[in-house]
């Protein structure tokens, strides 16, 4: 789990110091220790909150990630996975999956040349910078990681979903710094990133512009149940709205996240506009070209169905047979690459077709809560189910 020191509040200013000796001896224990821990010692007490805000652990710690994800960039960039299935099928989808990995890996060793200086790193108007994009790249390095030890097992297992959550969370990570740190221009807040006016408005309200993010639970209590009031649904819409955010598997909302989800369904009509798409029919999630194609192989023209972009993971694609019968895949962009919401997108390219009467089955949801920050969660082909509605 991140360090969430952007939610402590003052209560702990007094409490004890079981450690009374010099700051210099906690910084140094503090350096080797990861973000659980980190997060664990911010909650002692005032002092220990303070030196783990340190700017001396958080670039060391930087330091460290850096050279740890560029050994593993390298190790991804030589994957070869050799085809033990005669199944032609699996094999387009092996190749399919394998460009996705070498495509993100380049991007990810692109991004990674070029800001490879921590010096270069903006710090935001409350020095925050820092520990963010540290924290960032710490979970990068984490999704690559897992990578290599997924591959690691395909001589032996055959390959699943569990590569696709693995490539997914890359690309969601890498674009969390993209976006979180342009190099183009200076982010003065993290809620700054939020577009919708009501959205950064309400974010800014509940939780402080300094802050970049809440953790899930406490963001369905407070934000969730003020756009959501129809109570017997809630807890479906919930696991809905985990598995369409909680990539990469860090059980937390953050500005930018909120900023995805806002854009994607709006913010002032967002229960409806969610619970039509995501919870009604069309909607896969995390799913393939080629498997949306042998969806809707044998469905009526003007069918689609609605899954999570692998190239643009901020957006969607919709899948669909056009009247004269050919797949196609286009993601909810205008040609000047301007974000457009579903709802419009469906309504202006696709205003005569019908999602296919299938969606991720709320059952298989199940399985992944609380299992998104363990690597035990890629364990099986846990979101494979879906169900006919």
């Amino acid at each position: 789990m991140p360090l969430n020191y952007l939610n402590i509040s003052g209560k702990f200013a007094n409490a004890p110091d079981p450690f009374p000796f010099g700051d210099e001896i906690l910084v140094a224990i503090f350096l080797l220790l990861d973000n659980d821990d980190l997060s664990a010692a911010s909650l002692v007490n005032r002092r220990w909150c303070n030196i783990v805000d340190d700017p001396i652990i958080w670039r060391y710690r930087l330091e460290s990630i850096l050279h740890k994800c560029d050994t593993l960039v390298k190790v991804m960039e030589t994957t070869t996975i050799p085809n033990t299935q005669n199944n032609s099928n699996y094999k387009k989808e092996i190749d399919e999956r394998l460009r996705f990995l070498a495509f993100t890996v380049k991007d990810i060793k692109h991004y990674m040349t070029n800001n490879s200086e921590s010096m270069s790193v903006p710090q935001y108007i409350n020095g925050s910078g820092l520990k963010i994009y540290t924290m960032t790249l710490g979970s990068l390095c984490t999704e690559l990681k897992i990578g290599k030890q997924i591959i690691d097992g395909f001589s032996t297992k055959p390959m699943t979903q569990n590569f696709d959550l693995m490539e997914l969370a890359l690309r969601r990570t890498l674009g969390q710094l993209k976006s979180m740190f342009p190099r183009d221009k200076q982010i003065e807040f993290p809620s700054a990133i939020i577009e919708d006016p009501q959205a950064r408005e309400h974010w800014e309200r509940l939780y402080g512009k300094e802050v970049y993010y809440v953790m899930f639970d406490e963001f369905c209590k407070s934000t969730m149940r003020l756009l959501f009031t129809e109570t017997e649904t809630f807890y479906e819409w919930k696991d809905f709205l985990g598995y369409f955010i909680n990539f990469p598997k860090d059980n937390i909302i953050t500005t930018l996240k909120f900023h995805q989800i806002t854009n994607i369904f709006g913010f002032e009509n967002f229960s409806s506009v969610f619970t039509k798409h995501a919870l009604g029919q069309g909607f896969v999630g995390l799913m393939s070209p080629i498997k949306a194609e042998e969806l809707l192989a044998n469905a009526p023209p003007k069918s689609y169905l609605v899954r999570f972009s692998r190239t643009s993971p901020d957006l969607l694609t919709v899948s669909c047979k056009s009247p004269q019968g050919q797949l196609q895949h286009s993601r909810n962009q205008r040609v000047g690459k301007d974000k457009v919401s579903l709802s419009e997108f469906l309504s202006s390219k696709f205003p005569d077709f019908r999602p296919l009467p299938i969606r991720v089955d709320a059952d298989v949801l199940k399985l992944l809560d609380g299992k998104l920050t363990k690597m035990v969660g890629y364990s099986g082909n846990l979101v494979s189910g879906y169900m006919k509605v």
